[in-house]
């Protein structure tokens, strides 16, 4: 037999390329959209589930100063000033904000508060 020429069949366009490219690249799962009923339950569900949570936690929260590391976070989280190495800095700016605008508890529950709210995320 003779050398096999280029038939039509065998020539790829440009077109049926970008075709192949979307279908390898298409992700293998449904991302929702508004208009989506699963989508739309999402945020209320996950507000939910935060607020049982977080409300959970407050309820089991140490309602004073603890010993320990943790202690010493509320220290320095009411003070501003430096744990032990590595020190925690976001935790510590942010349990001086909890310790200065929650308008209730001891300052340690204030700051147990922050755990709280980190820990329902």
């Amino acid at each position: 037999m003779g050398k096999r020429g280029c038939q039509p069949a065998d020539v790829d366009t440009a077109s049926q390329k970008n075709d192949r490219r979307r279908k390898s690249s298409a992700a293998p799962f449904h991302i929702a959209d508004d208009s989506d009923s699963e989508g739309a339950l999402a945020i209320p569900l996950g507000a939910g589930l935060f607020a049982a949570i977080f409300a959970i936690y407050v309820r089991t929260a140490y309602p004073s100063v603890p010993g320990g590391d943790a202690g010493e976070l509320v220290f320095t989280s009411c003070s501003l000033g430096v744990a032990h190495p590595p020190g925690y800095p976001l935790y510590i700016m942010l349990g001086h904000m909890f310790v200065r605008y929650l308008p209730f508890g001891t300052p340690g529950f204030r700051v147990n508060c922050l755990s709280c709210v980190c820990g329902a995320t």
